[in-house]
């Protein structure tokens, strides 16, 4: 991981708990059933992990697990942010290796992750690796954005096909258009709770909502 990088993504998190004080994650609970299209129950004695999970705590509302695993470069860094009060265990991950064993986890979330890797195909590769096969993987992509120090790549649709669905079987998909500002999650939620279909997406920044079991 480069310098820039690295400073860019320190310094948003390090912005975020001066403002907030202390770093919220209540929303995630919401957030990840949603993406997972699963009630809580279904995580009962399995082992998750989020990766490029950040340091707010995004699995600390799933008690029924087994074990949490929040994984990211950042994580010992992430210490300065109270993340040592979380019950989820962080582990430091490079893009070339998450230190778990082949096929430890049950199930994978990765939440706007995948265009802060600089080497995607590696990520996405290890991603792959830690997970049993049949295992659930779910992902939120951010789609066709300008790349920026923090986020250094832009993803497509037809990246997702070739790296992601094509490995996956029981694929469900939804793309959302979204602008700055705006809650770019919102027709995605209406996808996953009523089976709304998004408007037509314009190719123009987006969010692309993946899950499936791995093949």
């Amino acid at each position: 991981m480069t310098d820039t990088k690295y400073t860019a993504e320190l310094e948003y998190w390090s912005d975020r708990f001066k403002a907030e004080g202390t770093l919220a994650n209540s929303h995630y609970r919401d957030l990840m059933l949603s993406l997972s299209g699963k009630s809580p129950d279904f995580f009962d004695n399995l082992i998750v992990g989020d990766f490029g999970s950040g340091p707010r705590g995004s699995l600390e509302w799933m008690d029924n697990a087994k074990q949490r695993y929040c994984i990211d470069v950042l994580a010992e860094e992430y210490r300065q942010f109270g993340v040592d009060t979380h019950k989820a265990k962080y582990i430091r991950s490079t893009e070339q290796t998450i230190p778990l064993q082949t096929s430890e986890l049950d199930v994978l979330f990765s939440v706007n992750a995948i265009d802060h890797a600089e080497d995607v195909q590696a990520m996405i590769n290890e991603s792959f690796r830690v997970v049993k096969p049949g295992g659930s993987m779910f992902f939120s992509i951010n789609l066709d954005e300008p790349p920026s120090p923090a986020e250094p790549n832009t993803i497509t649709r037809q990246d997702c096909q070739a790296w992601i669905v094509s490995r996956l079987d029981d694929v469900e998909t939804a793309i959302s258009n979204w602008k700055k500002g705006e809650d770019k999650y919102l027709a995605l939620r209406k996808w996953a709770n009523d089976g709304t279909e998004p408007p037509e997406y314009n190719g123009t920044w987006g969010v692309c909502w993946l899950r499936g079991r791995k093949r």
